[in-house]
């Protein structure tokens, strides 16, 4: 690894741990271990973006689900405003 993928990764780390201590959402304490069932594409493509980004495989799938079900709640908080209001 080169210094500067070591000095981008350490920054990285740096805000992983500081987004853990200030918001709480990824202590380990708190998580729990599931399997799901991926395709050998949707692997591939997460172990790729993974070494690009310096994260894990487990924090980004951890990223990834946390941004669908924001994207998801703010929609049906949406609809339901919508028909509050017909």
């Amino acid at each position: 690894m080169s210094l500067e993928q070591q000095e981008i990764l350490s920054g990285r780390m740096k805000q992983i741990s500081l987004d853990k201590i200030t918001t709480g959402v990824y202590d380990i304490h708190t998580m729990k271990r599931v399997n799901y069932h991926l395709t050998e594409e949707q692997i591939r493509r997460l172990q790729s973006l993974a070494e690009r980004t310096g994260l894990t495989v487990a924090e980004i799938i951890r990223r990834a689900v946390d941004e669908y079900l924001d994207g998801k709640e703010k929609k049906v908080r949406g609809e339901a405003a919508k028909k509050r209001s017909e």
